[in-house]
């Protein structure tokens, strides 16, 4: 009975070798190798620079390109072999980049793109509205009588130079050109030459990116483009105005903080304003600190003189250096009047002709007579 068991087992092991045996044999005559290629990452210096195909597509056209050129490098392009290439044209340009922009648009080549994101946003009640379809106008665009708008599906063909092109307007963006009161033409790219410039005005210019130039005829389509009235390559430098407008820093500070600016000036002024002259006179200024005795005794005197009680001040001011002595010397009336001057200068320390000269003026002729002796008379008192 055991040997029966052994020998299924072995059996079964045997059975179950043979069927992978065969699975394997059959997988190896069955199936067949290919190669795949992995799918493109993008580089990070394609990450950075969205134009770097076409840039390497026009180097091998033997075109020079540059890349990352700002607005401000406008004034150093010389138009007579350059092609200055805007992917995208801001709606409002600050004046001097404006007037860079006009020198080229008359005696240099351009290729201007109008959308820099994939849609554009209109208010309600704006007046770009036009039969249910969005409009976009500027001041660049009325200088060609061209308007901008969304068509529901929109590709293009071209036949410059007599080449079939083909091309896509990802997100069916066109122009319209005004020809008269009712006639309009419709456009997927304009172009506008004489014999000292050329402009050509395309609505988006992303479908010349490194994800969208392989697709149909882009790439042909600019090179056609550089070629319009230029087939022997007179203008062979390609600069490309990618670098982003920097506003000034004055402008970032109006832009971001134009409310505080404006509470900060009227505060400001409401400051200037309280602390400038009012109408009126103007009084002096209060001072928190106590006033010297001097100045005491001159206004106290001042308005006894005008009181005409000047003599009455006077009289008093005696009876009470008088009376303070009288308790130290009792028989102090009965002294001699040079007597009692020595006596009050040791007390007070003041010079013996200082207190005769008081001492003896007992009445006064003038204001300023009258004020020295109120202001002697209370000095003598107060060092009693």
């Amino acid at each position: 009975m055991a040997k029966a068991q052994i020998s299924m087992k072995y059996l079964i092991i045997a059975l179950v070798a043979f069927i992978a045996f065969y699975l394997f044999w059959w997988l190896y005559t069955n199936f067949e190798q290919t190669e795949q290629e992995p799918e493109p990452v993008a580089t990070a210096e394609s990450l950075r620079k969205p134009y770097l195909a076409l840039s390497e597509f026009l180097k091998s056209k033997d075109y020079s390109v540059k890349d990352n050129v700002s607005w401000a490098e406008l004034d150093n392009i010389n138009p007579d072999d350059t092609v200055v290439v805007i992917p995208f044209l801001p709606k409002d340009l600050p004046l001097f980049q404006q007037q860079a922009l006009d020198k080229l648009l008359d005696q240099g080549h351009l290729l201007v793109g109008l959308i820099k994101h994939p849609s554009l946003s209109f208010s309600d009640d704006s007046d770009d509205k036009h039969d249910g379809e969005d409009y976009y106008r500027s001041q660049f665009l009325d200088r060609y009588n061209l308007t901008l708008y969304q068509d529901e599906e929109t590709y293009g063909t071209s036949d410059v130079l007599n080449r079939n092109i083909e091309f896509m307007m990802p997100n069916n963006w066109i122009l319209e050109e005004h020809i008269n009161e009712d006639e309009y033409e419709q456009w997927s790219y304009f172009i506008d030459s004489d014999n000292n410039h050329k402009l050509i005005i395309l609505p988006e210019f992303s479908i010349f990116t490194n994800d969208n130039i392989g697709y149909k005829d882009h790439a042909l389509l600019f090179l056609t483009f550089l070629e319009v009235d230029d087939k022997l390559k007179k203008h062979h430098n390609v600069w490309l105005l990618t670098a982003p407008i920097t506003p000034g820093f004055f402008n970032l500070i109006w832009h971001h903080y134009s409310e505080f600016i404006v509470a900060l000036l009227l505060l400001s002024l409401l400051y200037i304003w309280r602390k400038s002259r009012r109408f009126g006179p103007l009084f002096p200024l209060f001072k928190k600190n106590r006033k010297e005795l001097k100045e005491h005794l001159t206004a106290v005197g001042r308005w006894h003189w005008n009181a005409s009680k000047s003599q009455q001040l006077i009289n008093i001011s005696f009876e009470q250096i008088n009376r303070l002595m009288t308790f130290s010397y009792h028989h102090w009336d009965s002294l001699e009047p040079e007597k009692q001057i020595q006596i009050l200068a040791s007390h007070t320390g003041i010079p013996v002709k200082n207190i005769q000269a008081t001492w003896q003026q007992s009445t006064v002729n003038s204001r300023l007579e009258f004020l020295y002796l109120i202001q002697q008379l209370q000095t003598i008192r107060i060092k009693l």
